[in-house]
């Protein structure tokens, strides 16, 4: 049967020799270890740890082999399970790729964590900065071509300065259709008749350049006029006007005639209205002259009253006149809609009535006073569009000269004992409407005028008589300004005439307007 101790130990060697080739336990007892023949001492290396359960020795791996700690597992924060209980990661989605070498595992997704852009295919029309990567800056490519249609330029980009700041502007200047009209006091028209340096418009002009000389004057004569380019620079400093003429002064006992208006025909815009003779001396005493009434349709309204002729003796001197004013003014919408429309097919906008005379001045009986002013004549009217107007530094004021005429002087006589002539009133400013693309240069300081025309001064009295009071100065007229650049209106502040002071007669209400 052999010997029994020797078969005990070649059992315990086997159980030993099946425990150093394994992570588990094969049943080896620790009193099988501690009997193993040469086995001095049995240590736990790394990651390795020795349970010793009843007569087994358990040897086990510490933290599963690999020595990492539970994982724990997120979405964007949010726990994805419980920590250690994930044994696989699958990585999905476009262009994504996870790789392992030895122990580590690579993971390459495209792009970064920023969102940052790799390209921007530009098309046309598009440009593209990616300065900045992370947020590339698109925009609309604008072409340096010429051209005169929308369209891609040969460099990809917009085609669209077809209409230019000059070009959009000039637009509110009409056609061109009578090409460049030079106003030089030489060259003739079909379109205007001249006399030596005034030129007076037979119809509504639509010039591409628009130049008037210095020195020479334009009647418009209550047409429109539309100007696609319009030069107010050193040498062409003529001007527009509508002014009304003044009233006539007078130095004996006749009556001051009244000032005319500019023109008389009804045509696109009111002409001006004229004013009203003074009165001529009597050799009894004076009174004073009639007001002015109001006028159907019109910009303005009624005229200023002329001065009263002094009385001789005891009696009292003239009584002032009352000032006119300038309340109303012609819609916009109607001016355009007659534009286009025959001449018997709308109501033509007049001025308002024209200013007094003054009356004359009492005689003694036996000599007559001084006779009275005539009143001045009201301004016309003028309907504008410019698309570009050109201005220097020395533009003059005035270059539309739309104000009312000046009243006439009463008269002084020289014997007897007989009063001054009344002054004649001044007359309203005229109306102006312009429309204006957009202004080259410096401010055009008081480039329109509609100021009221100032009244006439009152004649002396002589001997006993007494003087005669000056005339009231006209009202304002109304001038407006629309400016396409910066879409505002300027306008005139309607003004009404000042009474007179004595014999003096005043300066006419301010009407004027600057183009900015």
């Amino acid at each position: 049967m052999g010997n029994p101790a020797v078969t005990d130990l070649r059992h315990r060697v086997e159980r030993l020799e099946h425990a150093e080739t394994s992570s588990l336990h094969y049943g080896a007892t620790a009193e099988d270890i501690a009997n193993f023949p040469g086995l001095k001492n049995l240590s736990a290396g790394a990651n390795m740890t020795f349970t010793v359960v009843g007569d087994n020795l358990e040897l086990s791996a510490a933290g599963g082999g690999g020595g990492q700690a539970a994982i724990q597992f997120q979405d964007e924060g949010s726990n994805l399970g419980a920590a250690g209980t994930v044994d696989t990661l699958d990585f999905t989605g476009a262009g994504v790729t996870a790789t392992r070498v030895g122990d580590v595992v690579t993971v390459n997704v495209p792009g970064s964590s920023g969102g940052q852009v790799d390209s921007v295919v530009a098309g046309d029309g598009i440009d593209v900065d990616a300065t900045d990567p992370v947020n590339p800056e698109v925009s609309a490519k604008i072409s340096a071509d010429t051209g005169n249609q929308v369209a891609f330029g040969s460099d990809g980009g917009l085609l669209v300065n077809a209409l230019s700041r000059t070009e959009s502007a000039s637009l509110v200047g009409g056609t061109g259709e009578d090409g460049a009209v030079d106003f030089d006091g030489t060259n003739t028209f079909s379109f205007a008749s001249k006399s030596g340096s005034v030129y007076t418009l037979n119809r509504n002009i639509a010039p591409s350049v628009l130049r008037i000389t210095t020195g020479v004057t334009v009647l418009p004569a209550g047409f429109c006029v539309w100007a696609q380019t319009w030069d107010c620079t050193s040498g062409f400093y003529g001007q527009f006007i509508g002014s009304g003429n003044p009233g006539n002064s007078t130095t004996t006992q006749s009556a001051g005639s009244q000032g005319l208006p500019r023109w008389s025909a009804s045509s696109y815009f009111f002409p001006g209205s004229p004013g009203v003779n003074g009165t001529a001396a009597t050799t009894t005493n004076s009174s004073n002259g009639s007001a002015s009434g109001n006028a159907a349709n019109a910009w303005g309204d009624k005229g200023s009253q002329g001065g009263r002729g002094g009385d001789s003796g005891a009696n009292t001197a003239g009584t002032v006149g009352s000032a006119g004013s300038a309340s109303g003014y012609v819609p916009f919408a109607g001016v355009l809609d007659r534009q286009f429309a025959s001449l018997n097919s709308f109501t033509v906008y007049v001025a308002g009535t024209g200013a007094t005379g003054g009356t004359g001045g009492a005689g003694d009986g036996t000599n007559r006073g001084g006779g009275g002013g005539g009143g001045g004549a009201t301004g016309a009217g003028l309907h504008l569009f410019v698309g570009v107007l050109t201005t220097d530094a020395t533009t003059p004021a005035r270059i539309i000269d739309f104000r009312g005429g000046d009243g006439g002087n009463g008269a002084t006589r020289v014997t007897g004992n007989v009063g001054g002539g009344g002054g004649g009133a001044g007359g309203h400013g005229g109306g102006v409407r312009m429309i204006l693309g957009y202004h080259i240069g410096p401010a055009a300081v008081d480039f329109i005028d509609v100021s009221g025309g100032n009244g006439g001064n009152g004649g002396s009295g002589v001997g006993t008589g007494l003087d005669g009071t000056g005339g009231t100065s006209g009202a304002s007229g109304r001038a407006q300004l629309y400016l396409y650049s910066s879409g505002a209106w300027s306008f005139t502040t309607l003004t009404a005439g000042t009474a007179a002071v004595g014999t003096a007669g005043q300066p006419g209400a301010d009407g004027t307007l600057d183009i900015p």
